[in-house]
């Protein structure tokens, strides 16, 4: 099987993949990211975070942050507000329909890996993860 063959069938897959989150919302992937973060945060009783923790967590600069979360504030999915104790923190959190949204994209997410893993078989998903870790490490 020649590499070129093997790299179209890999972005046709990944590309379906994101045409169907695409579907459900038009969020490029830093502001879905965000989103997401957010949401853990408050799953694990966070209800704020600072745009500082989200550029760590992102991996992204200030700036790149910054345009995203103006950009997710205009779209009325989060709230930015100066710490009242520290004025140069900028205090980002969900708004309802931000988590609502970012609640219905993780599902359609954890759906998709589902289908995989019914595919796949067991074994096969075992190894996609460990294949997948090669890549990420």
């Amino acid at each position: 099987m020649s590499e070129s063959y093997i790299t179209k069938e890999f972005m046709k897959l990944m590309k379906g993949s994101n045409a169907q989150i695409k579907n459900i919302s038009e969020l490029s992937q830093g502001e879905y990211g965000i989103l997401q973060i957010l949401l853990q945060g408050e799953c694990d009783g966070r209800k704020t975070m600072t745009s500082g923790e989200l550029c760590h967590a992102q991996n992204l600069t200030s700036g790149r942050i910054s345009t995203t979360l103006k950009t997710l504030e205009m779209k009325k999915y989060i709230i930015r507000e100066n710490d009242a104790l520290d004025k140069r923190r900028t205090l980002v959190k969900l708004t309802e329909k931000g988590k609502d949204l970012a609640i219905k994209i993780k599902n359609k997410i954890v759906e998709n890996v589902k289908n995989i893993i019914d595919k796949l078989g067991e074994k096969d998903s075992i190894e996609l993860i460990r294949l997948l870790n090669l890549l990420a490490n």
